[in-house]
């Protein structure tokens, strides 16, 4: 697996992607956010990170959405009047990076008002599927036909899928009875499609709480197994594993 500390999930509400999801349209917040990690820059003590480009909705049309691991938040912003990519990417790193270490800094919060940036948890288990089609066609074959599976079985043990982006109903669902499936950019190893990345939310009460596990050569066969015994038992499926954090 991608050597990580942190992934950034960025909330872009369609599964097509470029090659390289740096050239698509709203690929400057992948630049910069990648950008932004680099040795001295402003995520720098989370790095290495991972940003990735995935199908979950935003918030609106005009908002900047993302969701934060290993913290499990969900942030919303927007542009704040501004019309340089460079600065809008280095004030979205600013209050990531504030996510990322697990608080409000108060002296952020007149760029939190000027970008209207609210967040909160996101405390339901994530099933991150690669799905770049343009990247590579194993993933991308894969990926839809895994979502689908994924939503059947976890809905058929009594998990509820969240598709709309986070809100109040988060703190009513049981702890881990709750999922967000996605398809997401390319996270390295194409000869492992399909790739499957499961996030455990970090409450007391499961084996795997605020664990990552990594699974290749995922099928749709072995989804049920998945289900059952990493996001319910938490058990992790060694013939699968390509890596846990």
């Amino acid at each position: 697996m991608a050597p990580h500390r942190a992934q950034i999930v960025v909330c872009t509400g369609r599964a097509s992607w470029e090659s390289k999801i740096e050239t698509a349209t709203d690929g400057w917040i992948a630049h910069g956010l990648k950008d932004q990690a680099k040795s001295g820059r402003i995520l720098s003590t989370h790095a290495p990170v991972l940003v990735s480009f995935s199908d979950y909705k935003r918030t609106s049309e005009s908002s900047l959405d993302f969701y934060v691991f290993p913290t499990f938040r969900y942030v919303t912003m927007h542009k704040g009047g501004l019309t340089d990519e460079s600065q809008i990417s280095r004030n979205i790193a600013m209050i990531l990076n504030d996510e990322l270490s697990g608080g409000q800094d108060p002296a952020l919060q007149e760029l939190r008002l000027l970008m209207k940036a609210e967040s909160l948890d996101s405390p339901e288990v994530h099933v991150l599927i690669c799905g770049h089609m343009k990247r590579d066609k194993r993933c991308g074959l894969l990926g839809e036909p895994l979502r689908q599976e994924f939503t059947e079985k976890l809905r058929a043990v009594g998990v509820d899928i969240f598709e709309t982006a986070p809100g109040p109903h988060n703190t009513e669902a049981e702890p881990f009875k709750s999922a967000r499936i996605g398809l997401i950019s390319h996270i390295g190893g194409h000869k492992f499609a399909g790739n499957v990345i499961i996030r455990i939310p970090p409450r007391p009460g499961h084996p795997l709480s605020g664990r990552e596990i990594w699974y290749g050569r995922v099928e749709p066969r072995h989804v049920e197994g998945i289900v059952e015994q990493t996001i319910l038992k938490g058990n992790v499926i060694q013939e699968l594993l390509r890596g846990i954090n």
